[in-house]
């Protein structure tokens, strides 16, 4: 904490008094802030909310993790334990359970591996543990497996990017009903030591990991605040809040007792220097290219790819794009390279395409999971998994064979060459990473714009970015 010179960048004490919705009113309820009729009939309405698709049988879904989440949730946010509907919704959970209507088991993954040996998931063991039901023997019995299985969830380069998180937290729940000391211990350990300077643990969801920070009330939990400092403060909006993770972060914040000392130090400089800044026309504006002279963007409304000159930001040509779904673009051996994928998208190809818009090669990327973003590195192109947390690299001299780099950080929106490797948008995390081609992180910094940044392109001097909330093409560089 004490190497830590900066400061939040805006006020989060006027987050605390003006911010409004669910979220700010759970965080002044839990710091015990000045709480309003406003906030308390905000709780109330969502309690209501969610009880109304509350079923005869008292589920809420067909199985144990849908009905475990909605009471947790109901929980968290106050309802009392002994009401009818709460009770009658763990009486079901447990119905659910012994009948094996339990998560969803696909095939050999491992982040199953629980569900396979009868335990409870972590939403079904958070919601009898608030619900005061933590002495059931389903609850010793799933803490029991996961304290004694610690090889199936911890450790792994690969897997599901919540499930150790979500498993400590469980834990820390089920600590009255069982000796779950091992675990958390060694899963902290873990955090802390396998964080990077960015706040990264490989594939992990880093809100997952500010949420255990908040969660937990032990020492290493706390220093894990701390080593999540640099991202947090990065994340953090310009209203003072984390947007959808406020709770989350705020409460990691203030389990460390940092949030006064934060406040009164000097505010976090911007990681970027923006440098010129063009207007452009639309809001479908997305993904950046560049072809040695122009900077080249996805038309998405038109389908089309536009020139701009560096310049002036003034249109240079246009390309009609044969397909839809592009999800990235980029310039090799004097032709344009366009990504066919998106999140979820069945069909995924790279297509070489001319200028007039004929194709003129179109290569398979059904090996890579999620197809998103794609990048000249030396004359590969390298291609963003959305899913698999990686590169996929494709050599135009054999087209067939895709290698792999295992990059640091998280799934890929956009991505980008540099001077040293490439550069990432992640997607969970609120940063941008960039990468050596064996996939060791070189540099690291916030997504600017405060998250508003829909492409990047390097032209071999500076980075070129798309700001869409103030629809502008500007080139930053580093701080």
């Amino acid at each position: 904490m004490n190497a830590q010179a900066y400061g939040f960048r805006h006020s989060l004490k006027a987050w605390l008094s003006d911010a409004e919705g669910l979220a700010a009113a759970r965080v002044r309820l839990s710091l015990n802030e000045t709480a309003t009729d406003g906030d308390k009939k905000l709780l109330e309405e969502e309690i209501a909310t969610t009880l109304r698709e509350q079923r005869p049988d008292g589920s809420f879904g067909d199985t144990t993790g849908q009905t475990g989440g909605e009471l947790a949730k109901l929980l968290g946010l106050g309802c009392d334990p002994g009401s009818p509907e709460i009770r009658r919704g763990l009486d079901a959970l447990m119905s659910q359970h012994r009948d094996g209507k339990g998560p969803k088991i696909d095939g050999a993954d491992p982040a199953h591996e629980y569900a396979r040996a009868g335990a409870l998931p972590d939403e079904a063991i958070r919601a009898l543990c608030l619900g005061q039901r933590g002495d059931a023997d389903e609850v010793r019995f799933s803490a029991d497996w996961l304290v004694s299985h610690l090889e199936t969830w911890l450790g792994h380069p690969y897997g599901c990017p919540w499930g150790p998180n979500t498993h400590l937290q469980a834990l820390w729940l089920a600590r009255e009903s069982t000796d779950v000391s091992k675990a958390i211990e060694m899963g902290l350990s873990w955090l802390n030591h396998g964080l990077d300077e960015a706040g990264l643990l490989g594939h992990l969801d880093p809100w997952g990991t500010v949420q255990t920070a908040g969660a937990i009330d032990l020492p290493e939990a706390r220093s894990l605040a701390v080593r999540l400092l640099p991202m947090l403060l990065r994340g953090q909006m310009s209203d003072g809040g984390w947007d959808g993770h406020s709770f989350e972060a705020i409460s990691a914040l203030n389990r460390t007792g940092m949030i006064d000392e934060l406040s009164n130090r000097p505010a976090l400089p911007c990681d970027w220097t923006v440098a010129v800044q063009f207007p452009f026309p639309g809001k479908s504006f997305r993904h950046l290219g560049w072809d040695g002279e122009f900077i080249w963007v996805h038309d998405a409304e038109l389908n089309e790819a536009v020139g701009i000159s560096r310049n002036d930001g003034s249109e240079t040509a246009r390309i009609p794009l044969p397909v839809q779904d592009i999800h990235g673009l980029t310039w090799i051996d004097g032709n344009l390279a366009v990504c066919q994928g998106g999140p979820w998208k069945p069909v995924k190809n790279l297509l070489l395409v001319g200028r007039d818009g004929h194709v003129l090669a179109t290569h398979s990327l059904d090996k890579v999971a999620m197809a998103i973003g794609v990048a000249n590195v030396d004359g590969r192109l390298w291609i963003g998994d959305g899913f698999d947390f990686e590169a996929r690299i494709l050599d135009l001299d054999s087209p067939d064979v895709l290698s792999r780099v295992k990059w640091p950080g998280t799934c890929a929106r956009d991505l980008t060459a540099s001077s040293a490797g490439v550069w990432h948008i992640d997607s969970f995390a609120p940063l941008m990473i960039e990468c050596d081609q064996i996939g060791q992180m070189l540099d690291w910094a916030e997504i600017p714009f405060y998250g508003a940044l829909g492409g990047v392109t390097w032209d071999g001097e500076q980075l070129w970015m798309l700001n869409t909330k103030t629809s502008t093409l500007c080139a930053a560089t580093r701080a």
